[in-house]
């Protein structure tokens, strides 16, 4: 049986009273994995999750487990435990919209978690998460923190970026973007505008946003983070 071919069964555990995460999360894998997961439970705290699980014990392949539930920071853990104790063979997936402690995410991988996926990045990345944890296999904690680098950046920062990424030199971005920054600040005469020195300072703050080590590296996270642009002009085909 193909990925293509699966069914994955999929329960959400999230702190979300209106709904908006579960739908949110259904209209992505409707558009991503269509015809390959069934959210077949939901629910708004742990407490209800592993109630459910002791009366039913339903059959899911992976879950998607809030952190946050009101004021508690960490209440989500209480989910990964109880699956843990249980010898499930659930595979959860930590999400959130609030920021990760670097506590919290070592206290999750003792707890048998594979990935966190900020709920910023659902859109970009959680069918790939999925694909990767029903496998078996974790995500890269790296392709995280560059999508969120990359999210952190202006639009103008990530033009900026994406012609870099393919190759092209300070002078060249210049060319192309200078005259579509003096046109959209509406002000063609600012001494300040210098061409190389205002891409250099772009590049400058992209660096330090996404921590590149060196110039390459801008190419490499670029076809990590899949950014159309750059695989079109690379000639590289981009997949799922």
């Amino acid at each position: 049986m193909t990925m293509d071919e699966l069914k994955i069964k999929i329960a959400i555990i999230d702190d979300d009273v209106d709904k908006c995460t579960i739908i949110g999360i259904k209209a992505i894998l409707q558009e991503k994995m269509p015809n390959m997961t069934d959210i077949c439970y939901t629910c708004n705290s742990p407490k209800d999750f592993i109630e459910y699980c002791n009366k039913a014990n339903p059959n899911f392949d992976i879950l998607l487990v809030d952190m946050h539930f009101g004021r508690n920071a960490d209440e989500g853990l209480k989910v990964l435990k109880y699956v843990k104790d249980t010898n499930k063979t659930y595979k959860p997936i930590i999400i959130t919209g609030h920021s990760f402690k670097k506590e919290l995410i070592e206290d999750a991988k003792k707890l048998g978690v594979k990935c966190y996926l900020p709920k910023n990045l659902m859109i970009d990345l959680l069918a790939d998460v999925i694909k990767t944890v029903y496998a078996g296999l974790e995500m890269d904690g790296n392709l995280i923190n560059y999508w969120l680098s990359y999210r952190s950046l202006t639009p103008t920062e990530r033009e900026v970026f994406e012609y870099f990424a393919i190759g092209k030199t300070p002078a060249e971005i210049a060319d192309i973007l200078i005259p579509k920054i003096k046109k959209e600040k509406k002000d063609k005469d600012r001494s300040d505008l210098m061409e190389l020195n205002t891409i250099g300072r772009y590049l400058t703050e992209i660096r330090k946003k996404m921590n590149l080590q060196t110039d390459a590296l801008a190419t490499v996270v670029a076809i990590k983070l899949k950014i159309p642009k750059v695989l079109d002009e690379l000639g590289i085909q981009k997949k799922g």
